[in-house]
């Protein structure tokens, strides 16, 4: 029997005849493995060469064939040869790197593959949890290339950090599957500013003021703003409600009366850091009338 690399070889065998009578002998195969053919003739009377050529195997398994040489009525016929080709290392899958760290914001991370083996290396990924990753990558990696996956995500609506996993899959590699994970960021939730954040003091007469209204934070900030004290001589002209950004106008009547007046504008989100906000407003009294 002979063992063959898997660069191939070509292969000799002769064939004698010791014996004092002629016999006529034919070579084959017991088998179609495909990797071997004769480079001969295959057949003959007596003496003989017979050449086989055995191929490359480009592939990670081992392979065999029987070569088969008889001559009808002669001793030792038939003799069988084993021809055994020695299999490529398989492929072996690396993927790197083995974790991702995100910020909340949409966008695509990329992992690498790389095939440390001998043959060619089919791969596919799969997103095994979180319904906000979407991948679609596959392909064949050569011997000693590298390839990448690329993972799409969503944008993180919420406060909390969240991980998904991916799993990426080489059949018949060593190392495979393999599994690795993407982090994403919480959001910042909704934080509450208003300027003016102070307390006002205005004068007797009709007048008008104004906050501005703003979201220090990446979630959506609604807001309400309503007066809770003061209902007499102070209104909300609008708007009274918004989203993220905008301006309260308050209208302050006239006080006729010798007394300072005060109320209170509230803003409120929520669920917001910073909320609710409470402005004092208080209103300088007339004067009392004189003779």
């Amino acid at each position: 029997d002979l063992t063959v690399g898997t660069n191939g070889a070509q292969l000799t065998f002769n064939v004698s005849n010791p014996g004092e009578l002629d016999f006529d002998w034919t070579a084959s195969f017991l088998d179609s493995p495909g990797f071997v053919s004769f480079d001969s003739p295959t057949s003959g009377t007596n003496e003989g060469t017979v050449i086989v050529d055995v191929a490359t195997n480009p592939t990670a398994t081992a392979r065999m064939a029987t070569l088969r040489i008889e001559a009808n009525g002669a001793l030792n016929s038939p003799v069988d040869i084993v021809i055994t080709q020695e299999n490529l290392d398989p492929a072996v899958l690396v993927v790197n790197p083995m974790s991702i760290n995100v910020t909340r914001a949409a966008g695509i991370a990329a992992y690498s593959v790389t095939n440390d083996g001998d043959v060619a290396m089919p791969f596919s990924a799969a997103i095994t949890s979180g319904s906000w990753l979407q991948t679609a990558s596959a392909g064949t990696i050569p011997s000693g290339g590298t390839g990448q996956v690329f993972v799409t995500y969503e944008a993180n609506p919420t406060e909390s950090e969240r991980i998904g996993e991916i799993t990426i899959t080489a059949p018949g590699a060593v190392g495979s599957p393999m599994t690795v994970s993407l982090t994403q960021a919480a959001a910042v939730g909704p934080i509450l500013i208003v300027n003016p954040w102070s307390d006002g003091n205005v004068g007797r007469a009709a007048s008008s003021l104004q906050f501005a209204i703003a979201n220090g934070g990446e979630l959506d900030l609604n807001w309400t703003a309503g007066i809770v004290e003061g209902g007499d001589f102070l209104s909300v002209t609008g708007p009274d409600f918004g989203v993220n950004s905008g301006t309260v106008t308050i209208d302050v009547a006239e006080n006729l009366t010798t007394s300072e007046r005060s109320g209170t504008l509230e803003i409120t989100a929520v669920g917001a850091a910073g909320s609710p906000v409470s402005i004092l407003i208080t209103q300088a009294a007339s004067a009392p009338a004189e003779l």
